[in-house]
């Protein structure tokens, strides 16, 4: 999500007009892509503050066959990485995390998927081995 944002402002800090960035999941909601798991997976998902797309997120785990996608109560609350402030103020980034870590224990997924290194890190530093944390795109490529 924070290379998608910082690649469509390149057009405005560079000046060209001709290039266009599109994100895969647009594009895959575009051609309406379908996806199948080989097994029955229970998932949720974290949207990354500076993802500007999550209705293609949506469609794409609304319309994946052997996904069961459990929203979670503060899915687009803060992972706690906040850039450089997290380790500045240790205490307020572990409380954020832990009210992000017990939103997603209550779902009872065991896999929680993102789009955003960043958040990833988070998420897995403070899952304390409860739950998996993917990359959305990772995890469908490596369960179909």
């Amino acid at each position: 999500a924070s290379c998608e944002k910082a690649l469509k402002s390149y057009e405005k800090w560079s000046g060209r007009r001709d290039i266009k960035i599109k994100n895969i999941f647009s594009y895959i909601r575009e051609n309406n892509l379908k996806f199948k798991l080989a097994r029955k997976k229970r998932i949720t998902y974290h949207k990354p503050c500076s993802q500007s797309n999550y209705k293609d997120i949506e469609y794409i785990l609304n319309n994946t066959e052997n996904l069961e996608y459990i929203l979670s109560d503060k899915y687009d609350n803060c992972c706690g990485l906040n850039g450089i402030m997290s380790f500045k103020n240790l205490p307020l980034i572990a409380k954020v995390c832990k009210i992000k870590r017990d939103s997603i224990i209550k779902t009872d997924a065991n896999t929680v998927l993102t789009s955003c290194f960043g958040c990833e890190t988070a998420l897995k530093v403070y899952s304390f081995f409860r739950y998996k944390v993917q990359d959305l795109i990772d995890f469908l490529s490596k369960n179909m």
